[in-house]
């Protein structure tokens, strides 16, 4: 039987640098589409899936210069080898700056690049609606959408208006049962936040992914402490049981 190794591309890394040596922060992301609406990060790139890298800098000081110039490679594994390509350079001016050029455009042609980029320096968390008997969840999304003035860009709602919550992102994501779940992206932790309070008052019921992961890991903490309690006699491990227990319990 001969075994058809597939395609995969692992690890795509971007690596990006001044031309000039200047110091320069960012970060990039590699992005997998899924069902034709997602947009997921990946560490893995199939020849049969559509795939978009986006890199995001900090914006320079242009100390002494009125134009900065950037160029990098794309780095990947592929059957325990190394290769790299060449990617296209970019600039930025002052002019730029000025003219607003830089910023996000969210028009049809460039708004899937646009969403991409703010969703690569963005944090995010994973909230469910449970759906029940006479709740209204979708009536009562939409009213929070509205209130707050979350307009669809794409697949995505989005928040243009300057404010507190510019640029907060809202994406409804496929789900295999009848509860929605609802990915929230925001450009800091305080801005998550405030949105996360918002949903919460709008939706007391909402379940917060992350929160319920530590509750279960602090629990099968707790049940390894007492399991070693009625069956170790190491003191030693059973410090360590109970170091680990009383940090993951609120």
């Amino acid at each position: 039987m001969t075994i058809v190794k597939e395609n995969v591309l692992k690890d795509p890394t971007i690596y990006c640098s001044s031309v000039d040596n200047d110091d320069c922060h960012g970060v990039s992301i590699f992005w997998s589409l899924v069902d034709g609406t997602f947009w997921y990060p990946t560490e893995e790139i199939d020849s049969k899936e559509k795939v978009v890298g986006t890199v995001a800098f900090d914006l320079p000081s242009f100390d002494n210069k009125s134009e900065l110039k950037m160029h990098g490679v794309v780095t990947c594994e592929f059957d325990d080898k190394t290769f790299q390509s060449k990617i296209f350079s970019i600039a930025l001016s002052t002019e730029d700056m000025i003219d607003g050029s830089w910023h996000l455009n969210f028009c049809p042609a460039s708004a899937e690049s646009s969403i991409l980029a703010l969703k690569t320096i963005s944090v995010d968390r994973l909230v469910i609606l449970p759906v029940q008997p006479d709740s209204n969840t979708g009536k009562r999304l939409m009213r929070f959408l509205d209130k707050y003035e979350f307009k669809e860009v794409g697949k995505v709602c989005l928040v243009k208006k300057a404010g507190a919550l510019q640029y907060c992102l809202l994406e409804v994501l496929p789900a295999d049962d009848s509860d929605v779940r609802v990915l929230l992206s925001a450009r800091s932790e305080t801005q998550l936040s405030l949105l996360m309070t918002l949903m919460h008052k709008e939706f007391p019921e909402m379940l917060d992914i992350e929160k319920q992961e530590l509750l279960e890991e602090a629990a099968e903490a707790l049940r390894e402490e007492l399991q070693l309690y009625l069956t170790c006699n190491d003191p030693y491990q059973i410090k360590q049981a109970r170091i680990k227990s009383d940090l993951l319990i609120p």
